[in-house]
């Protein structure tokens, strides 16, 4: 498993982390029998090649790889059945150009090596995006971006930005309550004052 180049959303920078999980080959006959059902039902007509595991978040995801008419496609499935990625091999001239520009203009000097297209599912949503394997400043990594050309964040840096949100909300509502007392407070004085005059 390669490493990930990540985009800096301020600096627009590289950023390099390291995998969490660690992927692990198993003979076929490992495989549950329903993930490769699974998997005949989208490729009837493919040859499964091999097979991997790995812990990804605490949950088992299975990856089976596929030729299909000549292209390597791999499935990643959790161990319940459910359907996680599908990465089909591409030919880095398929790339859409903006994807090779993004690429370029952040990172010059990168050596695209290979790609694929990606489609995850995740709550009952479905993402493409494109991974690209490519060499920048001695270091082999991937890259991932949507068709249009802009990075795809990690889910953990999804987390991150959730965990800040609701941070702030919860500081604006304390700042706010802050404000409406003083507000209020100051009411109550401007009101004695008039009544002084009175």
């Amino acid at each position: 498993m390669h490493k990930l180049f990540v985009l800096a959303a301020a600096a627009a920078l590289l950023g390099v982390g390291t995998a969490s999980a660690e992927e692990k080959n198993i003979p076929l006959k490992e495989v549950p029998g329903k993930l490769m059902k699974i998997v005949k039902k989208h490729f009837p007509h493919a040859k499964v090649l091999s097979a991997s595991v790995e812990k990804e978040h605490g949950e088992t995801i299975f990856e089976i790889t596929v030729l299909e008419k000549g292209v390597k496609i791999d499935v990643e499935l959790e161990k319940n059945g459910e359907l996680e990625e599908i990465e089909t091999e591409i030919s880095v001239l398929d790339l859409p150009k903006p994807v090779i520009h993004a690429i370029q203009e952040t990172h010059k000097g990168a050596k695209i090596m290979s790609a694929e297209k990606v489609v995850a599912f995740e709550d009952d949503e479905k993402k493409e995006f494109f991974e690209v394997t490519a060499v920048y400043k001695g270091e082999r990594g991937e890259f991932e971006l949507t068709g249009k050309g802009k990075f795809v964040k990690p889910e953990d840096e999804d987390e991150d930005d959730d965990k800040h949100e609701a941070k702030c909300d919860k500081e604006c509502e304390h700042q706010h309550k802050e404000h409406s007392a003083r507000a209020e407070k100051g009411k109550k004085h401007d009101d004695g004052d008039d009544d002084d005059d009175e």
